[in-house]
């Protein structure tokens, strides 16, 4: 019994515990004199000590194509059932690819156009050419910032958050800021 009511109160507390973060779309301190950051470092914002941030590298895919791997078609008897073409026959696709371009390349990447199913008349078959899909994508810097220390927040009106030290607070009654504040308190950091 023990265990139950010391789980349900760990899960409640977890519950109540949210991440305080948010995301730019750049790895560079803010102030003064800005420092440009590389992917993996991590820092601590000057104008911000009580958050710790992180670079990381994101891939921003800008396209998917189809091209011809070899001008040499495999063939399809006409007559076979698609159930039997998919269990015996080799794959129309081969491994895809990835092709890093530069962003300002981003918007001048076009799809080469590739031809279809072609019917023999003399063999009844299908000859097709064999496909790979390629994904080009630009690699962009992100930086992701997080609270290295944990706030509170409550909605119970007799109390109001005080801050407790430079990166933290506390829950204290309104009519009395010297005593902690009872209600329910949710935690984020």
């Amino acid at each position: 019994m023990k265990v139950l009511i010391i789980s349900i109160v760990v899960c409640s507390l977890v519950a109540c515990i949210r991440a305080d973060c948010y995301r730019q779309n750049e790895c560079v301190s803010r102030g003064k004199n800005p420092i440009q950051y590389r992917a993996e470092q991590t820092w601590i914002p000057r104008e911000d000590p009580c958050y710790s941030c992180k670079c990381f590298e994101v891939k921003r895919y800008v396209r998917g194509c189809q091209e011809v791997v070899t001008s040499e078609p495999k063939t399809r008897v006409a007559v076979k059932s698609a159930i039997f073409e998919k269990l015996y026959n080799l794959p129309d696709h081969t491994q895809d690819e990835e092709v890093k371009i530069s962003k300002d390349e981003a918007d001048t990447v076009v799809c080469k156009p590739i031809s279809g199913f072609v019917f023999n008349w003399e063999t009844w078959t299908f000859e097709y050419p064999v496909l790979k899909n390629v994904y080009f994508y630009y690699v962009e810097l992100q930086s992701q910032c997080c609270s290295r220390f944990i706030s509170i927040s409550t909605s119970d009106p007799s109390c109001k958050v005080v801050r407790g030290s430079r990166c933290s607070t506390k829950l204290v009654r309104k009519d009395d800021p010297t005593k902690p504040c009872d209600a329910p308190q949710f935690y984020r950091g």
